[in-house]
């Protein structure tokens, strides 16, 4: 049997953030990039390695550490990764190998988790509402407000659970700017 990331309290958690949008997003995207370096730090130590305080929601990182824990006892890699500074490169192609594996498990498993739970209000999110949650994803993947103009869909049901949050945005920002830009410079012209 695969041992299962159990999301609910993060889920729990996340519904509490429903009224405000902009915190709903940030929280969803604090998670969402915090998984790859949560991943990578769990293989440096061993297979019941607990994360301590962190950027990181610890609701998500305990729930984390239990299925990390469970995966990596299936796959019997209980003991922890040579730094990489330590070995060869052909030392640490394992190290990576799995830690891309299991990114990729628990990234996917985040996000449809997410689509399943909140698809519904993700589509009933007027376009102000839809604009602050991508602000907030904004926030929180580039550390301060990157962009001014954000897509009338949610990263979440945009980027689905296949494409990378941040490449997402940058892409859909960029597009939501330069349609404004371009109906900005209509509206000027019809002036003359």
């Amino acid at each position: 049997m695969s041992p299962t990331l159990d999301l609910s309290s993060t889920m729990a958690v996340l519904r509490t953030k429903l009224q405000n949008p902009f915190a709903f997003g940030k929280t969803c995207a604090a998670i969402e990039s915090s998984i790859p370096s949560l991943v990578d730090g769990h293989l440096y130590h061993s297979a019941t390695y607990r994360h301590g305080p962190s950027k990181a929601p610890s609701f998500f990182t305990e729930r984390l550490d239990n299925f990390l824990q469970e995966l990596r006892k299936r796959d019997r890699i209980t003991e922890p990764f040579p730094d990489e500074a330590a070995v060869d490169r052909k030392q640490r192609k394992p190290r990576r190998k799995w830690s891309r594996q299991y990114i990729a498990i628990v990234e996917q498993t985040f996000k449809e988790r997410l689509l399943a739970e909140f698809t519904g209000v993700f589509r009933a999110y007027a376009v102000s509402e839809t604009k602050e949650f991508n602000r907030g994803v904004d926030v929180a993947l580039f550390g301060t407000q990157c962009y001014r103009e954000y897509p009338e869909v949610t990263v979440a049901v945009g980027a689905g659970k296949d494409e990378d949050w941040m490449e997402w945005m940058k892409r859909e920002c960029e597009q939501a700017h330069i349609r404004r830009a371009r109906a900005q410079s209509h509206v000027q012209w019809a002036g003359y």
